[in-house]
């Protein structure tokens, strides 16, 4: 369908539908999307997002992606999954200068950044309603302020929200900011039908803030794609860390700690990209090739990396999950890392005897680099966990706990519970 519109003096035609255009969908999963869909999101998110999407997929789902987060391609369908992707829109585009002026008490209410995004995703949704119908919006992570303009534009279809963690910079601010962020955060799932958190630890987070105590939400965890993961048997010290090479994620306290006893490990590969890259690419160990940073890998090269490490440490000093853990766990890795995360991880594979000894926890708000330094000699001594045995046995419990077959299956008993079909 075509309309035209005078603009500055010129006769402008435009294509108001969507490659989706007329569809019709009982599900639209709004978030982010990996990178090798052209997106320029490399966060953990958009793994689950897509993983999500492919289950679904084979488990006969009629859905559709809204492409978030810096994510600026045109729609398209990737291996039967279809993506709602950025486009301009005139209609769209006029519609949402309207609401912005019509509501602008609201959007100048919150931080700018945040009042960027709202507007975003007004203009977002307003396309998404010209490209199809749908039964429910399923949002993944609440940044985005996809809960409130849904209610701005109209949207009266039931909103699940899934929530992955805390804004980065929630622990950083003052506590005005945080209670401000607090009240962003309850302000957008106050227009949620139904809220899901990825571990019990961030629930519990959550609520001990003040967040979502309004909704009973239940624990989906994230999954994994086991595709292409093989058996860890490497032997040779190899520390491997992975995520955003940020202050709150570890990286220092780690590079502390491994100075400690140099001569205890070979190399430690640094796999992310973030404000401490600069201070590692200085660091002396980085010098004398101890250290080496890789930036973001692909999947596939990722998988090699688990395969020649010998442990993962990323001692966080917060984690809402730790998707990460559990993807050196199912290569047979040792991982250290959050503790409270790793206990709740423990539990749900029901690791007994020396596995255990594959989940180190650790807590740098309460223990120092001298204690992660003899963790990590620990972990590398200990030849029971090197047994092919025993690695197959932990592999094992995280595909049965962790894959996406049975997590796919929980989130479509949601659907169907707050769809009531």
């Amino acid at each position: 369908m075509h309309k035209t519109y005078w603009i500055s003096g010129r006769l402008i035609s435009t294509n108001l539908m969507s490659t989706a255009g007329n569809s019709h969908f009982r599900i639209v999963i709004a978030g982010a999307v990996p990178s090798h869909l052209g997106s320029r999101n490399y966060g953990g998110v958009a793994n689950v997002v897509w993983n999500l999407a492919k289950t679904l997929r084979e488990q006969n789902e009629n859905f559709a992606i809204l492409a978030l987060e810096k994510y600026f391609e045109a729609n398209k369908n990737v291996d039967g999954i279809e993506i709602l992707g950025l486009r301009l829109n005139f209609s769209a585009l006029i519609h949402t200068i309207f609401l912005v002026l019509r509501n602008v008490n609201i959007v100048l209410s919150r931080p700018f950044q945040n009042s960027l995004k709202l507007i975003y995703a007004i203009y977002r949704l307003l396309l998404l309603k010209r490209s199809c119908d749908f039964d429910c919006l399923h949002v993944h992570h609440i940044v985005n302020q996809i809960p409130l303009a849904a209610r701005l534009v109209g949207i009266t279809q039931p909103i699940i929200v899934t929530m992955h963690g805390m804004d980065d910079k929630f622990w950083k601010v003052s506590e005005t900011k945080r209670q401000q962020m607090v009240a962003n955060n309850n302000e957008q799932l106050s227009f949620a039908t139904a809220i899901t958190w990825v571990s019990k630890t961030y629930k519990q987070q959550a609520l001990n803030l003040g967040i979502g105590k309004s909704l009973e939400g239940s624990v989906i965890y994230n999954g994994l794609d086991f595709a292409k993961v093989e058996p860890n048997d490497n032997e040779v010290g190899i520390v491997v860390f992975i995520g955003n090479l940020k202050d709150n994620k570890g990286v220092k306290i780690l590079a502390r700690a491994l100075e400690l006893n140099p001569d205890n490990f070979a190399k430690c590969y640094w796999t992310g990209k973030g404000q401490c890259g600069q201070w590692l690419q200085e660091h002396p160990l980085t010098v004398d090739g101890k250290f080496e940073l890789t930036g973001y890998l692909g999947k596939d090269e990722l998988a090699r990396q688990l395969q020649a490490a010998s442990v993962l440490v990323v001692p966080s000093y917060s984690e809402t999950f730790g998707l990460v853990y559990l993807e050196a766990l199912s290569a047979g890795l040792p991982v250290i890392g959050y503790a409270p995360v790793l206990e709740e991880i423990r539990n749900v594979l029901g690791l007994s005897g020396v596995e255990n000894a594959f989940v180190t926890g650790f807590n740098p708000n309460e223990q120092t680099a001298n204690e992660l330094s003899l963790l990590i000699s620990e972990v590398l001594a200990n030849s029971a966990i090197k047994s092919a045995q025993l690695k197959n046995a932990v592999m094992r419990k995280v595909r049965e706990k962790f894959g996406w077959n049975e997590l796919g299956a929980q989130y479509r008993q949601l659907y169907k519970k707050v769809l009531g079909n």
